[in-house]
């Protein structure tokens, strides 16, 4: 037995034994831990930096897309006043300078936000001017400021002028009869926009275009909104003020007139080329689009036209009223606030929607539609949460027809009622093989407005034994537009069975915060437009973040649709939201290339499923191409 003191001694020299050993094996740890650290932060900081450059460099890019944009708005709009042919006759011919005033400034001024306007003689003289620019300069030297743009349009020049960027036309070789331009103007940044007065030779023939007469449609858009959510008299007001504005852009030998409800229609004299009537619908839309106030209330609404040209060809009057039908039918199926001119060929298309409006409905009742479904994964890119059902048609003649073709023509026969119920149907039934994921189905308003709508539902639940809190609808805002009282009852009770319901294309509509604080929503969805804009476009950056907040603030989950690039992926995923679908993920550069194959495309989707039954396959569509994810039990 050894001594205290040797025992003690002994004692300390394991202890210092032990604590060397900690020492030694604690130190590669926290080497590792340190690197792995630093290795973290540097990733976050590599992140943070590369998130940086692209928004800078988008930001750039969208600055200069929005100047040039607002180059473009610009001429186009004097060109709308300057292609009248009665502009050439009261400035050119016999000056006028109260038609002048009235009919060429304070339009500019009022309907397009002209900071100046400004009427040169042949000489280069100034015979008008109009400013609502604080403190302007003297005319004398307004010839000098305008000199660049006065030189282009007369061809004195054969090059740009200095201190300026040219925007149209690009190319100073060939002559012009419009031109639009930056520059520095009474010490300011400004757009310049500068159109020579009268009519020009047709290139096509050198002639003068001849006059004709036409017929002109006019459907409001969007005005029984107006009426379900702000009252009858309110659109009776509205309807006195679209009037006003329509007698004011008019001649005195046009006429103008209300054929009922929010149609008119308005017969003048105008050129007869596309250019000079596209001329004058863009002027109409301008006075139609510019907001009103009425008792108060601010509205905003648009307009879809039709244009058909009375020439020696005309059988009668009949057939220009159809013709002008056809072509605002047109207008409206291309998306509204737009103008159509009646061609022969629009004939032949009627005739081809009412064949294939035949067709879809003996497709629906024979049950020859068939679904696909649309990946939506988590905010890593990787994982699915969630698919969204879409209807597609393989007609046996004609192969496959776009939704974008066939859907408006069942919302217009009333077939899109019979079709959303059978995707409803066919999506549940697919559902139930994969646990897990979310199955979201667009509900239409027609099918939304009827009143057994909630009763459909739970019947096609009930039959298909799917788990009511698996199935997302997703509604539009013109959905619950002049609904509001149902709408509301009728989510109210299809919550109560544990069905979620979706903002569908949020900030394309009214984006009215009274159907988020209102309607019992569970998400939002941002609109494809806007996920497509956030490399271009700074205020299209700025909405996403806005709509993710509020999303967050108000406890909804937030969805971007059309996410396609890897830099849209890390831009949204750095704002916030909750889950993303659309095209493969791939590099910003490859746009205009094949899409990704099906072996680099599961990189998006993730490589296995933790759901489903062995051997099912899920049908992932993106809208150029259909790629298949083969689902596997874990």
């Amino acid at each position: 037995m050894l001594p205290s003191a040797q025992r003690e001694t002994a004692g300390e020299t394991n202890r210092s034994r032990w604590d060397h050993a900690r020492v030694r094996l604690l130190i590669p740890i926290g080497v590792m831990v340190v690197v792995a650290i630093i290795g973290i932060a540097v990733g976050v900081l590599s992140s943070a930096q590369r998130a940086n450059r692209i928004s800078t460099d988008n930001e750039e890019q969208a600055i200069l897309r929005s100047l040039d944009e607002n180059a473009e708005r610009a001429l186009r709009h004097l060109e709308s006043v300057a292609s009248m042919p009665q502009a050439t006759m009261k400035i050119r011919d016999s000056y006028d300078a109260e038609w002048i005033d009235r009919r060429v400034g304070e339009w500019l001024e009022t309907f397009y936000n002209a900071d100046i306007v400004a009427v040169f003689g042949i000489g280069g003289e100034t015979e008008y001017f109009r400013s609502r620019v604080a403190g302007e300069k003297a005319t004398v030297d307004l010839a000098a400021e305008l000199a660049p743009a006065n030189d282009i349009l007369r061809g004195r020049i054969d090059r740009q002028p200095r201190r300026t960027v040219l925007v149209s036309p690009r190319d100073l070789a060939k002559p012009t009869k419009s031109v639009a331009l930056f520059q520095n103007f009474l010490g300011r940044s400004a757009i310049v926009a500068a159109v020579a007065v009268g009519e020009q030779p047709d290139p096509a023939n050198g002639n003068a275009r001849a006059p004709v007469v036409a017929l002109v449609y006019i459907d409001l858009d969007h005005f029984k909104d107006v009426n379900d959510t702000l009252g009858h008299h309110i659109g009776d007001e509205l309807i006195l003020n679209v009037t006003r504005r329509l007698s004011e852009i008019i001649r005195d030998d046009d006429l103008v007139a209300r054929l009922g409800g929010d149609e008119f229609a308005i017969i003048m004299s105008c050129a007869s080329d596309s250019y000079s009537l596209q001329a004058v619908a863009e002027r109409i839309l301008a006075a139609i689009c510019t907001p009103f106030v009425v008792s108060g209330h601010g509205i905003n609404i648009g307009a879809s036209i039709g244009i058909a040209v009375i020439d020696s060809c005309t059988q009668d009057a009949g057939d220009i009223l159809r013709y002008a039908d056809m072509a605002l039918y047109r207008a409206k199926n291309e998306g509204r606030n737009r103008a159509c001119i009646y061609d022969a060929a629009m004939d032949a298309d009627l005739s081809n929607r009412k064949l294939l409006e035949s067709a879809l409905r003996q497709a629906i009742k024979n049950r020859e539609l068939h679904v696909v479904y649309q990946p939506i994964v988590d905010r890593s890119g990787k994982r699915p949460v969630g698919v969204e059902a879409l209807a597609r048609w393989v007609h046996p003649v004609q192969g496959e027809i776009p939704p974008a073709r066939f859907i408006p023509i069942a919302e217009h026969s009333g077939l899109i009622v019979e079709l959303g119920e059978f995707i409803l149907r066919r999506a549940c039934l697919d559902g139930r093989n994969w646990p897990g994921l979310t199955v979201s189905v667009n509900v239409s308003p027609l099918q939304f407005r009827r009143p057994d709508f909630v009763e459909a539902i739970e019947r096609i639940l009930g039959e298909t034994v799917f788990e009511p809190n698996r199935l997302e609808l997703e509604l539009t805002e013109s959905t619950l537009l002049g609904n509001l009282e149902s709408a509301e009852l009728s989510m109210l009770r299809l919550k109560g069975v544990g069905v979620c319901f979706a903002l569908d294309d949020f900030g394309t509509g009214y984006s009215s915060l009274l159907y988020l604080r209102r309607f019992p929503f569970d998400k939002l969805k941002i609109d494809s437009s806007f996920v497509r804009s956030i490399e271009k476009a700074a205020d299209a950056a700025a909405i996403v973040h806005a709509v993710v907040s509020l999303g967050r603030g108000l406890g909804m989950k937030v969805t971007a649709e059309g996410v396609e690039t890897a830099d849209q992926h890390l831009f949204l995923r750095a704002a916030g939201v909750h889950s993303m679908q659309g095209y493969p993920l791939r590099p910003a550069g490859n746009r205009g290339r094949d899409r990704p194959s099906h072996r680099r495309a599961r990189g998006l989707l993730g490589r296995k499923s933790r759901s489903g039954n062995r051997g099912r396959e899920l049908t992932f569509l993106s809208f150029r191409g259909v790629m298949k994810w083969r689902a596997r039990n874990p």
